[in-house]
């Protein structure tokens, strides 16, 4: 929210945010502005951040109804419950509750995501909600340090999450992300979404976006998540483009 905030109020040009929080700021602002932030124009999608609701692999919580009446450390950068609509973890309760309906609802613990490693490595929770383009740092660090576990979100799983919070969406994981991973895991995810202040110059706006796509294949070695960025879907923002993105992905279609 912060990055978001600060594109809208002008100490930054662009800036990275998900897409449900970038909506929800252009419709009826952030905790910190709360009003619409309509200095937002929308660049690009990008890469999904997705959720990973990561268990010890020897704890026996391996299933989503496995959750129920389960501690759970909430990693979840950025996870306002915005007016009018649930939040990511309302979504997710919703869906353990129900798959496992005669089962008490777990118990939601507010962490960062560097306390989260070690809560679970130690046992104070059952679970930890991490949220990021995969192969995620906090993951990949649990999974040095003891056997994990990725909870898998089936195709019920999934539609009952996206019905509580549309903007979920399902994505798989592909296997050896993470030490120990051996099978593909499902599991739901949101887009990141490049934004600009809707001040820029089109031509700025226009040359950023195709610099961003014809550099792609550079930028992945350096991080990984960029290898899942799909152009076909860069102009699907959940707010209105900069004109000068509207130009590239117009000649983009026009030209190909």
């Amino acid at each position: 929210m912060e990055n978001i905030d600060a594109v809208e109020n002008g100490n930054a040009e662009c800036g990275l945010g998900s897409a449900d929080l970038v909506y929800n700021a252009y419709v009826r602002g952030t905790a910190r502005v709360s009003q619409p932030h309509l200095h937002l124009r929308g660049v690009a999608v990008l890469f999904p951040n997705a959720l990973h609701i990561t268990t010890r692999a020897d704890s026996g919580v391996l299933a989503l109804a496995d959750l129920a009446g389960k501690r759970i450390a909430a990693a979840l950068p950025g996870d306002p419950v915005p007016t009018g609509q649930n939040s990511r973890m309302d979504a997710i309760d919703a869906a353990i509750a129900a798959l496992a309906p005669h089962h008490k609802r777990p118990e939601t613990i507010a962490i960062g995501m560097e306390d989260a490693v070690g809560a679970l490595e130690h046992r104070r929770v059952d679970a930890a909600d991490f949220y990021g383009g995969y192969p995620f740092r906090p993951v990949t660090e649990a999974a040095q340090r003891y056997r994990i576990h990725v909870v898998e979100f089936d195709d019920f799983a999934s539609s009952l999450v996206k019905g509580r919070y549309p903007f979920f969406k399902p994505l798989v994981i592909p296997a050896g992300t993470y030490p120990g991973q051996t099978n593909a895991v499902r599991t739901v995810a949101i887009d990141n979404v490049l934004v600009c202040r809707a001040q820029l110059p089109a031509d700025l706006v226009y040359r950023l976006t195709l610099t961003l796509f014809r550099g792609l294949s550079s930028i992945a070695p350096v991080h990984a998540s960029v290898r899942q960025i799909d152009p076909e879907n860069g102009a699907a923002t959940p707010i209105p483009l900069h004109d000068g993105a509207g130009r590239y992905y117009r000649e983009r279609e026009l030209f190909r």
